[in-house]
């Protein structure tokens, strides 16, 4: 510090303002690189090293598997430091076998007694590398599967000696014994620990390509209840996917996030029940019915009516792959009036009219709108009650569409008074499997009717499609920013407006 004080008290009088201001910054740079390379970190207390050496994992790499293991290749200090501090190793992810699967579980032992957040993929998911998140929520169920049944069960026997330290658990497999197997053992040897930390669990059962989603049918399986029916005191994330549980014997309350997924009728929960696990969710924030929901029963007209389930603080809604009929009765069952992120896909086959009926004026504020694959009446009526349907969401922000009919982006204007804006503030669309020529027009009419969009975000078939066309893409980047958006990634406006 001597050094910059010369510098200001001898040089800076000498000099012009801008030409002493630089040479000061130059001083400083010079001296601070000087320090850093002659900075003994080593002497500094153990407790700061071990701080310092969290940041560096977690919050300053993307690559967190590279991270520790280059931590513990730097000195022999550090690597004494890093072995100690079982924070460092928490985070564990099996997949396959051979050494990979040998470093997890040197990080399994190093880690301890402290909380465990730990997935084990049964498909291959780029064997080659390791991911950027070592928990990714990103799944692929269409792989094929790399660790067998066989192999499952002795890794969840010597993985669930710590189930009383596991905090975060998701599990992809792909067959049923499998899955059988885990729900088999958390049975078992849940309920003697108690699960005490368990706050997130998922089990995901691949097989997509054995089964038909529009007819599912499984064999004959007993269903056992989730952990034993026991009370898991902090699961608050519950997700199950293609795997059955007793609904009637197992304890779901007090999630943040439910989610279930392909469940034929002779594994669902009935009406009743399914009304009752939302009942006693009052902080549920996300749900999420994915071709799985309450056993359907017919409304007549003897039978006292329905009083749905308020869910004030529900954010998020999912509904996917459900008939007409179904899906009506679906949202009869409950009230979720602040929903901000609402999806609607696999809803084709027929007219879905009278379900878009049913849902304007149901979800006001919604600011993130997905519509995948919706079917719905494209005459002159059909289209104005659609449009009805937007305008009961004025807020709408953020919207993603993909395999929709063209008529779609026609309910976006209105026929009879073409100046009076849809959905105003809709300023970012992420657009998949649309025919290119259909966008662009769109696009050139919202900003001619006053309505611009800010963003556009495309999938790379779709890049590719608007390529094709000589001056698609100059015409939209002339109008709002273009930009390709890789699959399962997440935009930052989106991130936004989730918060």
């Amino acid at each position: 510090m001597r050094q910059l004080e010369e510098v200001q008290r001898d040089i800076y009088p000498r000099m012009l303002p801008e030409e002493a201001q630089h040479q000061l910054v130059f001083a400083r740079q010079s001296y601070m690189l000087r320090y850093f390379r002659i900075f003994r970190v080593n002497d500094l207390p153990t407790e700061i090293i071990s701080n310092i050496l969290r940041f560096v994992i977690w919050d300053s790499m993307k690559r967190p598997v590279d991270a520790r293991l280059r931590v513990t290749w730097t000195c022999r200090a550090w690597r004494e430091i890093a072995l100690n501090d079982s924070t460092l190793w928490n985070a564990i992810w099996f997949r396959g076998s051979g050494p990979r699967t040998d470093r997890a579980w040197a990080w399994f032992d190093r880690a301890r007694q402290a909380p465990l957040d730990v997935r084990i993929d049964g498909d291959t998911q780029d064997e080659g590398a390791d991911d950027a998140s070592e928990l990714s929520s990103v799944l692929d169920l269409s792989a094929e599967p790399s660790m067998s049944a066989a192999d499952m069960r002795p890794m969840l026997l010597r993985l669930f000696t710590k189930l009383a330290t596991i905090r975060m658990l998701i599990i992809v497999v792909d067959d049923w014994k499998s899955a059988l197997s885990v729900l088999e053992l958390l049975g078992t040897l849940g309920p003697p620990c108690g699960v005490p930390m368990l706050q997130r669990f998922e089990l995901h059962r691949g097989g997509l390509r054995n089964e038909d989603r529009k007819t599912l049918v499984w064999p004959n399986l007993i269903s056992q209840p989730f952990i034993g029916g026991i009370v898991p005191p902090s699961l608050a994330y519950l997700s199950l996917n293609g795997v059955p549980i007793d609904w009637g014997r197992s304890v779901v309350q007090n999630l943040t996030t439910f989610d279930i997924r392909r469940l034929p009728v002779s594994h669902s929960p009935t009406s009743a029940r399914f009304r009752e696990i939302l009942a006693s969710c009052p902080r549920l924030q996300k749900l999420s019915m994915d071709g799985a929901g309450p056993i359907f029963e017919d409304q007549n007209t003897d039978s006292e009516p329905i009083i749905p389930v308020d869910l004030p603080h529900l954010r998020t809604l999912v509904v996917a792959d459900f008939s007409v009929e179904y899906a009506m009765f679906l949202f009869s069952q409950f009230s979720a009036p602040d929903v901000n992120d609402l999806t609607l896909m696999n809803l084709c086959g027929d007219d879905y009219l009278s379900l878009f009926l049913q849902l304007t004026s149901a979800f006001t504020k919604v600011r993130l709108l997905t519509c995948y694959s919706i079917q719905f009446d494209v005459s002159p009526p059909g289209l104005t009650s659609m449009t009805r349907w937007l305008d009961s969401m004025p807020l709408l922000t953020y919207l993603r569409v993909a395999n929709v009919a063209n008529q779609f982006f026609g309910i976006f204007f209105r026929p009879t008074d073409i100046k009076t804006p849809v959905c105003p503030h809709l300023v970012v669309v992420d657009c998949q499997s649309i025919e290119p020529s259909i966008l662009v027009q769109w696009t050139k009419d919202r900003h001619n009717y006053g309505t611009p969009l800010r963003k556009i975000y495309v999938s790379e078939e779709l890049a590719k499609g608007l390529a094709s066309e000589k001056g698609q893409i100059e015409a939209l980047r002339s109008l709002c920013v273009l930009a390709c958006l890789p699959r399962g990634a997440t935009t930052p406006e989106e991130e936004a407006l989730t918060l």
